[in-house]
């Protein structure tokens, strides 16, 4: 009795056979898209980083020009060029007097 074309060369058996290369391939497809998720999240990192960095300068720029700290962050946008895209964003800015450093933290939206 003819065996059946389609069982022997079937889609399982075609799978069976090169098993170890499909495993390669999606071992090396995952590490890639993790790969590509953590430089996002590092690029984010350090952009949160920069503006963080950048809003303290100018902090200290104002203090040491004027002797006081700032009394709000809108103060730094407009005298000492500081600027945060605030549609990604938020600047929570508190000072507790004008001569203690404010706390800065910034959040994203």
């Amino acid at each position: 009795m003819k065996k059946s074309i389609y069982k022997e060369n079937g889609i399982f058996s075609l799978i069976k056979s090169n098993l170890f290369g499909i495993i390669l391939f999606l071992f090396i497809f995952i590490f890639i898209i993790s790969g590509i998720n953590s430089l996002g999240s590092k690029s984010k990192d350090e952009e949160m980083k920069i503006a963080k960095d950048s809003i303290n300068k100018a902090i200290v720029s104002c203090y040491a020009i004027e002797g006081k700290y700032p009394k709000d962050f809108d103060y730094l946008a407009k005298n000492y060029g500081v600027h945060i895209n605030e549609d990604k964003y938020k600047v929570n800015y508190q000072i507790f007097a004008s001569n203690i450093f404010p706390d800065v933290t910034i959040i994203e939206r």
